[in-house]
Protein backbone atom coordinates (compact mmCIF):
# COMPACT_ATOMS: atom_id res chain seq x y z
CA UNK A 1 0.00 0.00 0.00
CA UNK A 2 3.10 2.16 1.11
CA UNK A 3 4.37 1.45 -2.35
CA UNK A 4 1.74 2.26 -4.07
CA UNK A 5 1.18 5.84 -3.13
CA UNK A 6 5.06 6.70 -3.11
CA UNK A 7 5.24 5.09 -6.75
CA UNK A 8 1.95 7.55 -7.57
CA UNK A 9 3.64 9.97 -6.67
CA UNK A 10 7.01 9.65 -8.39
CA UNK A 11 6.46 6.12 -10.69
CA UNK A 12 9.17 6.85 -12.65
CA UNK A 13 11.83 7.30 -10.49
CA UNK A 14 10.91 4.64 -8.07
CA UNK A 15 9.73 2.09 -10.59
CA UNK A 16 12.77 2.16 -12.04
CA UNK A 17 14.91 1.84 -8.21
CA UNK A 18 12.74 -1.26 -7.68
CA UNK A 19 13.16 -2.46 -11.09
CA UNK A 20 17.54 -1.94 -10.24
CA UNK A 21 17.48 -3.55 -6.94
CA UNK A 22 15.33 -6.67 -8.27
CA UNK A 23 18.38 -7.17 -10.65
CA UNK A 24 21.15 -7.37 -8.39
CA UNK A 25 22.58 -10.96 -9.03
CA UNK A 26 25.05 -12.43 -6.66
CA UNK A 27 28.81 -11.94 -6.73
CA UNK A 28 31.26 -14.91 -7.81
CA UNK A 29 32.64 -16.62 -5.01
CA UNK A 30 36.50 -17.23 -3.34
CA UNK A 31 38.66 -15.89 -6.61
CA UNK A 32 42.32 -16.56 -6.41
CA UNK A 33 42.92 -13.49 -6.52
CA UNK A 34 40.98 -10.44 -5.50
CA UNK A 35 41.62 -6.38 -6.54
CA UNK A 36 40.03 -3.49 -4.25
CA UNK A 37 39.27 -0.52 -4.88
CA UNK A 38 39.26 2.73 -2.44
CA UNK A 39 35.45 2.81 -1.74
CA UNK A 40 33.51 -0.36 -1.41
CA UNK A 41 30.59 1.52 -1.34
CA UNK A 42 28.14 0.54 -4.60
CA UNK A 43 26.96 3.15 -7.12
CA UNK A 44 23.41 5.03 -6.48
CA UNK A 45 20.41 4.85 -8.96
CA UNK A 46 21.64 8.47 -10.35
CA UNK A 47 25.36 7.63 -10.48
CA UNK A 48 24.38 4.24 -12.71
CA UNK A 49 22.13 6.46 -14.76
CA UNK A 50 25.28 9.14 -15.24
CA UNK A 51 27.56 6.00 -15.91
CA UNK A 52 25.43 5.34 -18.78
CA UNK A 53 24.01 8.28 -20.31
CA UNK A 54 26.63 10.51 -19.79
CA UNK A 55 29.67 8.98 -20.22
CA UNK A 56 32.02 10.77 -22.61
CA UNK A 57 35.84 10.49 -23.59
CA UNK A 58 37.69 13.53 -25.53
CA UNK A 59 40.52 11.22 -27.57
CA UNK A 60 43.32 14.37 -28.28
CA UNK A 61 43.90 12.85 -31.26
CA UNK A 62 41.70 12.14 -34.83
CA UNK A 63 41.80 8.44 -34.25
CA UNK A 64 38.28 6.24 -34.48
CA UNK A 65 36.17 6.05 -31.33
CA UNK A 66 34.37 2.93 -30.43
CA UNK A 67 31.17 1.82 -31.31
CA UNK A 68 27.83 -0.41 -30.07
CA UNK A 69 28.41 -4.05 -29.72
CA UNK A 70 26.41 -6.75 -31.95
CA UNK A 71 23.56 -8.71 -31.20
CA UNK A 72 23.90 -11.62 -28.91
CA UNK A 73 22.74 -14.54 -31.10
CA UNK A 74 24.49 -17.18 -31.52
CA UNK A 75 23.61 -18.32 -35.07
CA UNK A 76 25.60 -17.73 -37.89
CA UNK A 77 24.10 -14.95 -39.67
CA UNK A 78 23.59 -12.97 -36.83
CA UNK A 79 26.72 -13.43 -35.53
CA UNK A 80 28.15 -12.41 -38.79
CA UNK A 81 25.98 -8.71 -38.63
CA UNK A 82 28.88 -5.64 -37.03
CA UNK A 83 27.41 -3.63 -34.75
CA UNK A 84 24.59 -1.44 -35.24
CA UNK A 85 24.49 2.40 -34.35
CA UNK A 86 20.87 2.88 -33.37
CA UNK A 87 19.68 4.47 -30.45
CA UNK A 88 18.83 1.34 -28.18
CA UNK A 89 16.74 1.70 -24.96
CA UNK A 90 18.30 1.65 -21.19
CA UNK A 91 17.56 -1.16 -19.28
CA UNK A 92 17.90 -0.58 -15.08
CA UNK A 93 19.65 -4.59 -15.34
CA UNK A 94 23.49 -2.73 -15.05
CA UNK A 95 23.66 -2.27 -11.08
CA UNK A 96 26.74 -5.40 -11.10
CA UNK A 97 27.37 -5.56 -15.10
CA UNK A 98 30.99 -4.42 -16.41
CA UNK A 99 31.34 -0.83 -18.41
CA UNK A 100 33.53 -1.29 -20.90
CA UNK A 101 35.30 1.76 -22.42
CA UNK A 102 36.86 2.02 -25.83
CA UNK A 103 40.14 4.28 -25.86
CA UNK A 104 41.45 4.61 -29.83
CA UNK A 105 45.37 4.68 -29.34
CA UNK A 106 48.45 5.08 -31.02
CA UNK A 107 47.44 4.61 -34.94
CA UNK A 108 45.57 1.95 -34.54
CA UNK A 109 45.63 0.37 -31.54
CA UNK A 110 42.41 -0.13 -29.17
CA UNK A 111 43.04 0.50 -25.06
CA UNK A 112 40.30 -0.38 -22.91
CA UNK A 113 39.00 1.15 -19.72
CA UNK A 114 36.73 -1.72 -17.43
CA UNK A 115 34.48 -0.31 -14.74
CA UNK A 116 33.25 -2.52 -12.28
CA UNK A 117 29.86 -0.29 -11.04
CA UNK A 118 29.98 -2.09 -7.70
CA UNK A 119 33.19 -1.42 -6.24
CA UNK A 120 34.24 2.01 -8.02
CA UNK A 121 37.28 -0.64 -9.01
CA UNK A 122 39.27 0.37 -12.35
CA UNK A 123 41.54 -1.45 -15.00
CA UNK A 124 42.58 -0.52 -18.23
CA UNK A 125 44.14 -2.78 -21.12
CA UNK A 126 47.15 -2.11 -22.68
CA UNK A 127 47.39 1.36 -22.43
CA UNK A 128 50.50 2.10 -24.64
CA UNK A 129 49.83 5.62 -25.44
CA UNK A 130 49.51 7.25 -21.31
CA UNK A 131 48.41 10.65 -21.86
CA UNK A 132 44.93 9.59 -23.94
CA UNK A 133 44.76 6.49 -21.27
CA UNK A 134 44.76 9.27 -18.53
CA UNK A 135 42.74 11.58 -20.42
CA UNK A 136 39.90 8.91 -20.76
CA UNK A 137 40.17 8.15 -16.83
CA UNK A 138 39.66 11.47 -15.94
CA UNK A 139 36.26 11.60 -17.65
CA UNK A 140 34.71 8.73 -15.59
CA UNK A 141 32.97 10.28 -12.39
CA UNK A 142 35.54 10.82 -9.72
CA UNK A 143 35.24 8.03 -7.57
CA UNK A 144 35.80 5.41 -10.27
CA UNK A 145 38.74 7.16 -11.52
CA UNK A 146 40.92 7.58 -8.03
CA UNK A 147 40.16 3.72 -8.10
CA UNK A 148 42.43 2.19 -10.83
CA UNK A 149 43.72 -0.46 -9.30
CA UNK A 150 45.42 -3.07 -12.12
CA UNK A 151 46.82 -3.00 -15.79
CA UNK A 152 46.15 -5.70 -17.77
CA UNK A 153 48.71 -6.55 -20.47
CA UNK A 154 47.72 -9.52 -23.22
CA UNK A 155 51.39 -9.62 -24.26
CA UNK A 156 54.81 -7.52 -24.00
CA UNK A 157 54.69 -6.09 -27.34
CA UNK A 158 55.71 -1.87 -27.05
CA UNK A 159 52.56 -1.09 -28.02
CA UNK A 160 50.32 -2.66 -25.61
CA UNK A 161 52.63 -2.62 -22.76
CA UNK A 162 56.28 -0.71 -23.48
CA UNK A 163 54.66 2.12 -21.99
CA UNK A 164 53.61 0.62 -18.54
CA UNK A 165 56.47 2.65 -16.48
CA UNK A 166 54.89 5.82 -18.01
CA UNK A 167 51.72 5.28 -17.41
CA UNK A 168 51.78 3.88 -14.10
CA UNK A 169 54.05 7.13 -13.19
CA UNK A 170 50.99 9.46 -14.61
CA UNK A 171 48.52 7.66 -12.68
CA UNK A 172 50.21 7.81 -9.63
CA UNK A 173 50.73 12.13 -9.93
CA UNK A 174 47.57 12.61 -11.98
CA UNK A 175 45.25 10.22 -10.53
CA UNK A 176 46.85 9.09 -7.01
CA UNK A 177 46.65 5.71 -8.52
CA UNK A 178 49.21 3.62 -5.64
CA UNK A 179 50.19 0.32 -5.78
CA UNK A 180 48.65 -0.36 -9.28
CA UNK A 181 48.54 -3.95 -9.72
CA UNK A 182 49.84 -5.21 -13.41
CA UNK A 183 49.07 -8.25 -15.09
CA UNK A 184 50.23 -10.14 -17.72
CA UNK A 185 51.52 -13.51 -18.99
CA UNK A 186 55.43 -12.96 -20.47
CA UNK A 187 58.35 -11.32 -17.70
CA UNK A 188 59.26 -9.42 -20.60
CA UNK A 189 55.73 -7.22 -19.52
CA UNK A 190 57.49 -3.93 -17.94
CA UNK A 191 56.33 -3.50 -14.02
CA UNK A 192 54.88 -6.89 -14.02
CA UNK A 193 53.42 -7.46 -10.62
CA UNK A 194 51.26 -10.74 -11.35
CA UNK A 195 52.57 -13.20 -13.96
CA UNK A 196 49.59 -15.32 -14.59
CA UNK A 197 48.81 -18.84 -16.01
CA UNK A 198 46.13 -20.85 -17.67
CA UNK A 199 43.37 -20.96 -15.94
CA UNK A 200 44.36 -18.56 -13.17
CA UNK A 201 41.41 -16.46 -11.92
CA UNK A 202 41.26 -12.71 -10.41
CA UNK A 203 38.76 -10.38 -9.55
CA UNK A 204 38.13 -6.48 -10.28
CA UNK A 205 35.14 -6.04 -7.67
CA UNK A 206 32.40 -8.29 -9.11
CA UNK A 207 34.14 -9.05 -12.25
CA UNK A 208 35.88 -12.39 -13.01
CA UNK A 209 38.92 -12.52 -14.85
CA UNK A 210 40.09 -15.87 -16.37
CA UNK A 211 43.99 -15.71 -17.96
CA UNK A 212 44.27 -17.57 -20.75
CA UNK A 213 46.95 -18.75 -22.77
CA UNK A 214 47.10 -18.44 -26.20
CA UNK A 215 50.27 -18.46 -27.58
CA UNK A 216 51.77 -17.81 -30.90
CA UNK A 217 52.28 -14.13 -31.68
CA UNK A 218 54.17 -14.26 -28.60
CA UNK A 219 54.85 -17.33 -26.36
CA UNK A 220 53.67 -15.29 -23.69
CA UNK A 221 49.98 -13.76 -24.90
CA UNK A 222 46.97 -14.32 -22.70
CA UNK A 223 43.55 -13.21 -23.53
CA UNK A 224 42.08 -12.26 -20.37
CA UNK A 225 38.28 -13.00 -20.48
CA UNK A 226 36.01 -11.11 -18.16
CA UNK A 227 32.56 -11.88 -16.95
CA UNK A 228 30.49 -9.89 -14.76
CA UNK A 229 28.07 -11.83 -12.26
CA UNK A 230 24.67 -9.56 -13.80
CA UNK A 231 23.06 -11.42 -15.85
CA UNK A 232 21.68 -8.49 -17.91
CA UNK A 233 23.06 -8.44 -21.64
CA UNK A 234 22.17 -4.88 -22.46
CA UNK A 235 24.81 -2.60 -24.27
CA UNK A 236 23.70 0.83 -24.09
CA UNK A 237 24.65 3.96 -26.30
CA UNK A 238 25.82 6.78 -24.07
CA UNK A 239 24.89 9.75 -26.44
CA UNK A 240 22.58 9.54 -29.78
CA UNK A 241 24.70 12.00 -30.93
CA UNK A 242 27.19 9.14 -32.21
CA UNK A 243 30.11 12.16 -31.52
CA UNK A 244 33.63 10.30 -31.21
CA UNK A 245 34.23 9.15 -27.72
CA UNK A 246 30.80 8.79 -26.16
CA UNK A 247 30.11 5.10 -26.58
CA UNK A 248 30.04 2.99 -23.30
CA UNK A 249 29.26 -0.77 -23.42
CA UNK A 250 27.27 -2.42 -20.59
CA UNK A 251 28.56 -6.46 -20.85
CA UNK A 252 28.52 -9.48 -18.84
CA UNK A 253 31.25 -11.89 -21.08
CA UNK A 254 33.87 -10.53 -22.76
CA UNK A 255 37.44 -11.27 -23.78
CA UNK A 256 40.37 -9.31 -24.72
CA UNK A 257 42.15 -11.09 -27.12
CA UNK A 258 45.49 -8.50 -27.68
CA UNK A 259 47.07 -9.73 -31.46
CA UNK A 260 45.99 -13.17 -31.00
CA UNK A 261 42.73 -12.83 -32.68
CA UNK A 262 41.71 -9.92 -34.09
CA UNK A 263 38.24 -9.39 -36.36
CA UNK A 264 38.10 -11.47 -38.86
CA UNK A 265 42.29 -12.41 -38.43
CA UNK A 266 44.76 -13.60 -36.12
CA UNK A 267 48.03 -12.35 -34.98
CA UNK A 268 51.61 -12.60 -37.05
CA UNK A 269 53.09 -16.10 -35.78
CA UNK A 270 56.91 -14.18 -34.53
CA UNK A 271 56.68 -16.73 -31.88
CA UNK A 272 55.02 -19.81 -32.61
CA UNK A 273 53.45 -22.39 -35.06
CA UNK A 274 50.47 -23.04 -36.92
CA UNK A 275 49.88 -25.40 -34.37
CA UNK A 276 50.49 -23.16 -31.54
CA UNK A 277 47.87 -20.45 -33.38
CA UNK A 278 45.35 -23.18 -34.12
CA UNK A 279 45.24 -24.42 -30.36
CA UNK A 280 44.91 -20.72 -29.49
CA UNK A 281 42.08 -20.01 -31.94
CA UNK A 282 40.33 -23.16 -32.15
CA UNK A 283 40.66 -25.44 -28.55
CA UNK A 284 41.05 -21.77 -26.05
CA UNK A 285 38.94 -19.03 -27.72
CA UNK A 286 36.35 -21.30 -29.91
CA UNK A 287 35.58 -22.70 -27.16
CA UNK A 288 33.99 -20.04 -25.23
CA UNK A 289 30.31 -19.27 -25.78
CA UNK A 290 29.50 -17.93 -28.97
CA UNK A 291 28.39 -14.37 -27.06
CA UNK A 292 31.14 -13.57 -25.54
CA UNK A 293 32.25 -10.43 -26.67
CA UNK A 294 35.80 -10.00 -28.72
CA UNK A 295 37.62 -6.77 -27.72
CA UNK A 296 40.70 -6.76 -29.85
CA UNK A 297 44.17 -4.71 -30.05
CA UNK A 298 44.20 -3.42 -33.36
CA UNK A 299 41.25 -1.68 -35.87
CA UNK A 300 42.77 -4.40 -38.71
CA UNK A 301 39.14 -5.52 -39.71
CA UNK A 302 38.55 -4.08 -43.12
CA UNK A 303 41.87 -4.92 -44.54
CA UNK A 304 41.37 -8.84 -42.63
CA UNK A 305 37.70 -9.16 -44.46
CA UNK A 306 39.33 -8.54 -48.37
CA UNK A 307 41.56 -11.31 -47.17
CA UNK A 308 38.75 -13.54 -46.11
CA UNK A 309 36.63 -12.64 -49.40
CA UNK A 310 39.45 -13.19 -51.45
CA UNK A 311 40.13 -17.10 -49.48
CA UNK A 312 36.61 -17.43 -48.71
CA UNK A 313 34.48 -15.66 -51.40
CA UNK A 314 31.59 -17.89 -51.41
CA UNK A 315 30.65 -16.85 -47.67
CA UNK A 316 27.82 -14.38 -48.05
CA UNK A 317 28.63 -13.38 -44.10
CA UNK A 318 31.99 -12.47 -45.30
CA UNK A 319 30.33 -10.38 -48.27
CA UNK A 320 28.01 -9.01 -45.54
CA UNK A 321 30.51 -7.91 -42.82
CA UNK A 322 32.60 -6.27 -45.40
CA UNK A 323 30.13 -4.03 -46.42
CA UNK A 324 29.56 -3.28 -42.75
CA UNK A 325 32.95 -2.27 -41.92
CA UNK A 326 33.56 -0.11 -44.93
CA UNK A 327 30.48 1.74 -43.46
CA UNK A 328 31.42 2.02 -39.69
CA UNK A 329 35.19 2.81 -41.04
CA UNK A 330 33.99 5.30 -43.76
CA UNK A 331 32.13 7.64 -40.19
CA UNK A 332 35.39 7.08 -38.55
CA UNK A 333 33.62 4.21 -36.49
CA UNK A 334 35.55 1.58 -35.54
CA UNK A 335 34.78 -1.96 -35.90
CA UNK A 336 34.68 -3.58 -32.31
CA UNK A 337 33.66 -5.32 -30.07
CA UNK A 338 32.85 -8.52 -32.48
CA UNK A 339 31.62 -11.79 -30.86
CA UNK A 340 33.26 -15.74 -30.99
CA UNK A 341 29.81 -16.35 -33.06
CA UNK A 342 30.66 -13.70 -35.41
CA UNK A 343 34.32 -14.32 -35.71
CA UNK A 344 33.51 -18.63 -36.23
CA UNK A 345 31.57 -17.11 -39.18
CA UNK A 346 33.70 -14.70 -40.84
CA UNK A 347 37.45 -15.63 -39.69
CA UNK A 348 39.16 -17.73 -42.22
CA UNK A 349 41.46 -18.58 -39.16
CA UNK A 350 38.64 -19.98 -37.46
CA UNK A 351 36.87 -21.59 -40.12
CA UNK A 352 39.88 -24.28 -40.51
CA UNK A 353 37.28 -25.78 -38.06
CA UNK A 354 35.01 -26.96 -41.59
CA UNK A 355 36.51 -29.87 -43.32
CA UNK A 356 35.07 -28.19 -46.05
CA UNK A 357 36.70 -25.34 -46.25
CA UNK A 358 40.19 -26.44 -45.15
CA UNK A 359 39.35 -29.12 -48.59
CA UNK A 360 38.84 -26.45 -50.81
CA UNK A 361 41.77 -24.13 -49.66
CA UNK A 362 43.68 -27.67 -49.92
CA UNK A 363 42.90 -27.72 -53.30
CA UNK A 364 43.44 -24.10 -54.48
CA UNK A 365 46.97 -24.04 -52.39
CA UNK A 366 48.37 -27.57 -53.12
CA UNK A 367 48.63 -28.21 -49.90
CA UNK A 368 47.30 -31.29 -47.60
CA UNK A 369 44.15 -30.49 -46.05
CA UNK A 370 44.31 -31.06 -42.26
CA UNK A 371 43.41 -27.60 -40.41
CA UNK A 372 46.90 -27.04 -38.51
CA UNK A 373 48.88 -26.98 -42.42
CA UNK A 374 45.49 -24.99 -43.52
CA UNK A 375 46.24 -22.55 -41.01
CA UNK A 376 50.15 -22.18 -41.74
CA UNK A 377 48.97 -21.81 -45.14
CA UNK A 378 46.54 -19.49 -44.46
CA UNK A 379 49.07 -17.15 -42.67
CA UNK A 380 51.56 -16.97 -45.73
CA UNK A 381 48.82 -16.33 -47.73
CA UNK A 382 48.22 -13.34 -45.85
CA UNK A 383 51.40 -11.92 -45.20
CA UNK A 384 51.81 -11.96 -49.06
CA UNK A 385 48.37 -10.81 -49.67
CA UNK A 386 47.66 -7.24 -51.48
CA UNK A 387 44.15 -5.90 -51.99
CA UNK A 388 43.88 -5.43 -56.12
CA UNK A 389 42.57 -1.91 -56.90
Amino acid sequence: MLVSRIASACPSRIAAFVTLVAALAPTFSSPVRTLTAHSSHPLCFAQAQHHLQARSFHPSSAASPPATTPGSSSSSTAAARLPSHSHQTQSSHFANTMQIHTVPILEDNYSYIIVDPSSHAVAVVDPAEPEKVIHALKQLPKSDALNLVAVINTHHHWDHAGENVKFLELAATELNAQGVNVYGGDDRVPKLTHKVTHGETFTLGSIKFTALATPCHTTGSISFRAQSPDGAVDRVVSDESHKPGKWSYVETDVVFTGDTLFVAGCGKFFEGSAANMHHSLIDVLGALPETTRVYCGHEYTVSNLYFAQSVDGANSEVTRALTDAQALRAKGLPTVPSSIGRELAINPFMRVRDPAFCEARAKLAGVASDAITIMGELREAKNRFKRST
